[in-house]
């Protein structure tokens, strides 16, 4: 890749994931090459790499044809999703107890306070934007890099996933108020309610009993 392609690709690909995580695109909508580069007034080489980039994220999809379109996920695809979330929230959280201080925990416990804040005034885009924060900033405080990078990645679906489900909105308020309690529970260091409060907030979005193995979850 050029220095100028990647110049021009950056800003195509920051609208366009913008534009996906916000809803301005539908799941299954297309997107053409032709319309972007008459945006940006530039050729369709920086479009195919900001493409190339947003297919890796999960954010679009590439058919065969080379047609290009906005990702769209079947329930079981999520409930998968629900499944390595738990573990990494989980991981996070425990390394999180042994190396993040109060001072981390402070940081996630205002990003949980702007969430709830932004999702009571309305702004939903901007709640689940800081519900990707939130769990990024556990994840950091776990200090472990390829954890950080990997909550990193899934949360850009995981929002996109929040962006286009209308069902997940239900009851949205109250999954993010759990927020305040797994950041109390792991000030104090209480590992036990700590986890069991990640268990309850991440199980109140994935129904995830019916496709792991009896007692799966209970072991975490």
């Amino acid at each position: 890749m050029s220095e100028n392609h990647q110049n021009l690709s950056t800003p195509i690909y920051n609208y366009l994931k913008d534009a996906l995580l916000t809803g301005e695109y539908l799941p299954g909508e297309q997107i053409t090459e032709s319309s972007c580069a008459k945006k940006f007034r530039t050729s369709r080489t920086p479009v195919r790499e900001a493409f190339q980039k947003l297919s890796e994220d999960g954010l679009i999809f590439v058919n065969p044809n080379k047609s290009v379109e906005a990702a769209s996920y079947d329930q079981k695809t999520i409930i998968q999703l629900g499944t390595v979330r738990l573990q990494l929230d989980l991981l996070s959280a425990k390394l999180a107890l042994h190396f993040g201080s109060n001072s981390d925990f402070l940081k996630m416990k205002d990003i949980a306070i702007q969430c709830y804040d932004a999702e009571t005034r309305g702004e939903h885009t901007k709640a689940i934007s800081l519900d990707a924060d939130f769990h990024i900033a556990l994840a950091k405080t776990s200090q472990n890099l390829f954890l950080y990078d990997i909550q990193s990645s899934i949360w850009l679906r995981t929002q996109y996933m929040l962006a286009h489900d209308e069902t997940s909105n239900k009851g949205y308020l109250e999954r993010i108020k759990l927020h305040f309690e797994i950041v109390e529970s792991i000030m104090a260091r209480d590992e036990d309610a700590t986890l069991a409060k990640i268990k309850e907030h991440i199980l109140a979005r994935y129904d995830l009993a019916d496709d792991l193995p009896p007692g799966f979850i209970d072991k975490l």
